[in-house]
């Protein structure tokens, strides 16, 4: 959005591969951190991470009282569960990003209300991987992150069984859970 970005770890290549944290460590309500050096012809190197995601950039500063500025932007990654059928957004969708190996976070919200959004902010790149789940099912996307907006679309699918009374879903293990009508699942064998 172009907006002050808070929360974002802020590091400076002192030398080799060794990064230190400016001050404060993450950037302050006005998206800020610092750090005061000597003038160098040489670049000066700073990176920047949100939610295990990172861009670099350069600086040179060749004057004492000078400052210098190095900009970073983010880009939302938007989760969008959508049912097909309807065109709508569906809601109470669990959306994740992987932020490093197995390790899973939540999206903003952390299920879909019934725009069917959740979002997360990220720095461009990727491959990145994104996972919807509802009742123990799931789909997994990749994604390459481009500004401003990325919207990563899933499909669950309306399950509605014609049955009198009560139709049971073995959801994990030995639990069973009462299948109601319209129910949301992704695709698979059940």
């Amino acid at each position: 959005s172009g907006a002050d970005l808070a929360g974002v770890t802020a590091q400076y290549n002192d030398y080799g591969t060794h990064w230190m944290n400016l001050s404060p460590a993450t950037t302050d309500a006005n998206g800020n951190a610092s750090i005061e050096l000597f003038p160098s012809v040489n670049n000066f190197h700073f990176r920047a991470w949100k939610n295990y995601t990172s861009q670099e950039g350069d600086l040179v500063i060749t004057t004492s009282g000078l400052t210098g500025t190095v900009e970073f932007q983010t880009a939302l990654a938007q989760g969008f569960a959508k049912d097909c059928e309807l065109g709508t957004g569906v809601s109470g969708i669990r959306i994740q990003f992987n932020d490093y190996g197995s390790h899973w976070m939540d999206l903003n919200p952390n299920s879909t209300a019934g725009d069917g959004l959740a979002s997360i902010e990220l720095f461009p790149g990727g491959p990145y991987n994104m996972k919807a789940s509802t009742i123990y099912t799931s789909k997994t996307k990749s994604f390459t992150l481009a500004g401003p907006t990325t919207q990563v679309e899933f499909n669950p699918v309306r399950v509605s069984l014609n049955y009198a009374g009560t139709v049971k879903y073995n959801d994990y293990g030995t639990h069973w859970m009462t299948m109601n009508a319209n129910t949301y699942m992704f695709p698979g064998t059940y």
